[in-house]
């Protein structure tokens, strides 16, 4: 009699009362060998070994890791690329702040576009236009947070 675990149980005690015809017992016979396969043995790999050829050999798993493709085998499955919908995104929020940018106040602008366009710091700034350091860093702050309102809307 066949050993009786989770893939080989004893059908009568599972289904009392029920009458299993030989189609029946097919269907669930191969119903538990399918989970077997899928939750055992197809996680192992198999060792064979040819006692009159003298040979051994190993059969990897079959469920491979994400880890051995991308380091033996070279495999990359998501693009660096960015996707279109990303590509999209990214070019409609230029054009927003583009627009925002536009509405700025012409000083705000000038600020805006010295400090983070020509990567010009507060303190160059400072010595340029002779306006203290602690201003411009107040002006810059103010400048970020009506751009913030043009770009999101006014909320």
């Amino acid at each position: 009699m066949a050993k009786r675990d989770k893939y080989n149980p004893d059908y009568q005690k599972l289904y009392p009362g029920v009458k299993l015809t030989p189609e029946v017992l097919k269907v669930l016979q191969q119903s538990d060998r399918k989970m077997k396969y899928m939750e055992v043995e197809i996680k192992h790999g198999v060792f064979r070994q040819d006692m009159e050829a003298k040979t051994a050999t190993f059969t990897p798993t079959r469920e491979d890791s994400l880890d051995r493709l991308i380091c033996d085998e070279g495999i990359e499955f998501i693009s660096e690329a960015p996707s279109p919908e990303e590509i999209a995104v990214h070019n409609d929020s230029l054009d927003r702040l583009r627009k925002a940018l536009a509405k700025l106040e012409p000083d705000e602008y000038a600020l805006i576009h010295a400090l983070y366009f020509e990567k010009v710091s507060e303190r160059q700034l400072s010595a340029q236009t002779g306006i203290p350091q602690k201003t411009i860093n107040y002006r810059r702050k103010m400048a970020i947070i009506s751009l913030r309102r043009k770009f999101f809307g006014n909320f």
